[in-house]
């Protein structure tokens, strides 16, 4: 059993925001007994995973079955004053997004911790949400993220092409990542995901 005590020593450890995500989604995980593809961190705190101190998001994104989550967040000591679960004193906030994540289990990203795995929602599912916030929703601001995801190594283009054509994104792609000359775009199947989902926590 991981007692309150025992996470709070854990976040104490360290001052990265990025290894207090993973080291709190790995302790979160095993706490309520759900397998490492039940809990996916998405969002801006996948991003800020990611990035590695290039972005800091603020709180921690979750998908994960609801019940065994709020009961373990519950035990220790969290509050919901609106739709999030708060502890003000170890400076977290967790965000239970849904049960799964809204695009590609298979482009999913798992990180090893001292306190077991912890898998990470798509590079290319962060960056097709940030382009939907930037273009539907206005959020100009979205523009340095996406840039940041753009760097990140070993992204599948060929889904991040197929999927911008079908949610209608293919203007922002180009725009951030203008096409080479004689560059090819593979057309083929992908997950599943809505676009312009107002949350952005993919």
């Amino acid at each position: 059993m991981t007692t309150a005590a025992d996470v709070e020593a854990v976040l104490a450890s360290t001052e990265d925001p990025a290894l207090r995500i993973l080291y709190f989604a790995a302790l979160l995980r095993a706490e309520a007994s759900l397998g490492p593809d039940d809990v996916v961190i998405v969002g801006g705190s996948a991003i800020e995973v990611y990035a590695q101190g290039a972005y800091v998001s603020g709180g921690i994104d979750v998908c994960a079955p609801r019940d065994p989550v709020v009961a373990t967040l519950e035990e220790w000591g969290f509050r919901r004053p609106g739709r999030e679960w708060v502890r003000l004193d170890w400076k977290i906030v967790v965000d239970l997004v849904g049960p799964r994540p809204s695009g590609s289990m298979l482009l999913t990203r798992v990180v090893e911790t001292p306190y077991g795995p912890v898998r990470l929602g798509a590079v290319e599912d962060l960056l097709l949400g940030r382009l939907a916030l930037i273009k539907f929703w206005k959020e100009a601001d979205e523009i340095k993220n996406a840039r940041l995801l753009l760097k990140l190594p070993g992204i599948d283009w060929s889904y991040v092409a197929f999927r911008a054509r079908k949610e209608n994104l293919q203007d922002m792609l180009d725009q951030l990542r203008p096409r080479k000359p004689g560059r090819k775009v593979i057309r083929r199947p992908a997950g599943g995901g809505s676009r312009g989902r107002r949350s952005g926590r993919q």
